[in-house]
């Protein structure tokens, strides 16, 4: 990195220090933005550690990309978004989940589920409201922030997609 900023001229350097700056401000915000999201304030190490956050610049193309490792993104539609889950994620919202490697889920959590809707498989996102066991295992009882009554259905550990662990809007 040295060798490649020595061989730049003064405006230049500047330049790169800038965009390093605010690009560190930006990949700050939405660190802080993913801990705001979650409903506890010791909740974002549960889920995703500080170590597997980072950022890397790239002077030649002039970008800095933001890594989270083990995490997927999700895009709630403007027009086909229910709006389930308003105030808390918005309709146009970007989902950041995380896919489950042994964690236990609990009431509070805000989950991106599989489910049946007439002949097609869709993809829910929305917060447990219970855990309980029946014959065939575990189940999560889910509803939307914006909804008055909870889903009908069982969500089952093999129908769940990730636990969401931040929103980009």
């Amino acid at each position: 990195m040295k060798q490649i900023i020595k061989g730049l001229d003064m405006g230049r350097k500047k330049m790169l220090i800038v965009h390093s700056l605010l690009l560190t401000l930006l990949f700050i915000a939405i660190a802080i933005n993913i801990s705001a999201y979650l409903t506890k304030p010791d909740e974002p190490q549960r889920w995703i550690s500080s170590k597997n956050i980072y950022g890397i610049y790239d002077i030649k193309h002039r970008e800095y990309t933001i890594h989270i490792e083990n995490v997927s993104l999700l895009s709630i539609d403007k027009t086909a978004g229910t709006g389930s889950m308003i105030p808390t994620i918005p309709k146009g919202a970007i989902v950041i989940y995380k896919q489950l490697e042994g964690e236990t889920l609990k009431v509070g959590d805000i989950i991106v589920f599989n489910a049946k809707s007439d002949d097609e498989t869709i993809q829910i996102v929305h917060r447990i409201i219970s855990v309980g066991s029946d014959g065939k295992g575990i189940f999560y009882r889910t509803k939307g922030d914006n909804n008055r009554n909870i889903d009908p259905w069982k969500v089952r550990p093999e129908n769940i997609v990730g636990v969401v662990v931040g929103v980009i809007w």
